[in-house]
C-alpha cells in the first residue's frame, strides 16, 4: 500500500523533516475516519510536487530519457512506465544504427515520438493532481460523488486502464508511420499492433534487432525480406489481414500499413531505413 497526504505549502528555506509513522497514521484517521493500521513502513518522506519536461529529448549525441527528460506528480503512478517506454524506444534505434543495420536518422525519430508522449503523461499527471488535492470542502464532495458515481460504468473503467497502463499510445505523426492511419483492426501506421496479432514472437524479441514483415503474398514478402536482409527479419509471417501489409517496428508499433499489393511503398519505406555501413564504431 502506498498512502499519500498533502500537507499545505512548502517553505524551500525552512524543509520539513520527513514524516513519523505515528503522523502518517495520524493523516490515515483524519481524513479516512480510521479502520486500519499502517506498519512496517518501508519509505517516510516529505516531497514537493515538481512538474517539469525539457524541449527536446536529443541534443547532438546526448539522449535524455526517464526522469532527466521529464518529472511529474506521481498521481497515476506513470513515471516509470514512461520511463521504460523512453528507454525502449530509444534502445532499439540505437542498436540498428550502431550496427550499420539502419541510418543515422533512425534517431531523429526519437525526440519527436518520446516528446509527444511526455507531453501527454505530464498533462495527465497535472490533472489528477489537482483533482486529488481539491482544498474546499464543497469541492471535495462533487469530486467523490463524481468520482463514485463514474467509476460504476465499465466503460470509464476501461478508459482509466488503457489510459494508466499507456497501450493506447500510437505514433501516428511520427516520421516512421507511413501509410494508411484509419483502417479496420487497428492496423493503422503508428498504431501499437495487437499482440494477439504477432504470428509468432513479439517483434523485437531476437537476439538481432530487425523489423518484421506481415504480408499474405509469400512468395514476394521473401522476395523483400531477401534484399533488405539487415532490416527485416529473415522469415515474413502472415498478414492479420489478406488485403493489408504491414511492416511493424521492434516496439511492437506499425511503421508501415499498406495495401497487401503495395510492393513499391515497402520497398521505399525500407530503402529510406538501410545503412550503408556503421555510423558509430562498436
Amino acid at each position: 500500500m502506498r498512502v499519500v497526504g498533502t500537507v499545505g505549502k512548502t517553505d524551500p528555506a525552512h524543509p520539513r523533516p520527513d514524516p513519523t509513522l505515528g503522523e502518517i497514521q495520524m493523516l490515515i484517521d483524519q481524513r479516512t475516519g480510521g479502520g486500519f493500521q499502517a506498519s512496517d513502513p518501508v519509505w517516510l518522506s516529505i516531497f514537493r510536487v515538481n512538474e517539469r519536461k525539457v524541449s527536446s529529448y536529443r541534443q547532438g549525441r546526448v539522449f535524455l530519457a526517464g526522469d532527466a527528460a521529464h518529472i511529474h506528480s506521481p498521481a497515476g503512478s506513470q513515471g516509470m512506465n514512461t520511463g521504460m517506454q523512453d528507454a525502449i524506444n530509444l534502445a532499439w534505434k540505437l542498436a540498428m544504427v550502431m550496427r550499420g543495420a539502419a541510418a543515422a536518422t533512425l534517431l531523429d525519430t526519437y525526440s519527436p515520438e518520446r516528446n509527444a508522449d511526455g507531453e501527454m503523461i505530464l498533462s495527465n499527471a497535472t490533472r489528477l493532481t489537482d483533482i486529488a488535492t481539491l482544498a474546499h470542502p464543497a469541492a471535495q464532495v462533487i469530486r467523490n460523488l463524481a468520482l463514485r458515481f463514474m467509476l460504476g460504468f465499465h466503460a470509464v473503467q476501461e478508459r482509466i486502464a488503457v489510459t494508466m497502463t499507456e497501450t493506447e499510445i500510437a505514433y501516428t505523426q511520427s516520421a516512421l508511420s507511413v501509410g494508411a492511419r484509419h483502417v479496420p483492426h487497428n492496423l493503422a501506421a503508428g498504431a501499437r499492433l495487437d499482440p494477439a496479432l504477432y504470428d509468432g514472437p513479439p517483434p523485437g524479441s531476437g537476439d538481432t534487432p530487425r523489423f518484421v514483415l506481415f504480408a499474405a503474398d509469400k512468395s514476394r514478402a521473401a522476395k523483400l525480406t531477401a534484399a533488405f536482409p539487415s532490416v527485416l527479419e529473415a522469415a515474413p509471417r502472415a498478414s492479420p489481414q489478406v488485403d493489408r501489409m504491414l511492416i511493424v517496428r521492434l516496439d511492437g508499433y506499425i511503421g508501415l500499413s499498406a495495401a497487401a499489393s503495395d510492393w513499391a511503398t515497402a520497398e521505399s519505406y525500407l530503402a529510406k531505413l538501410v545503412s550503408t555501413g556503421p555510423v558509430i564504431a562498436a
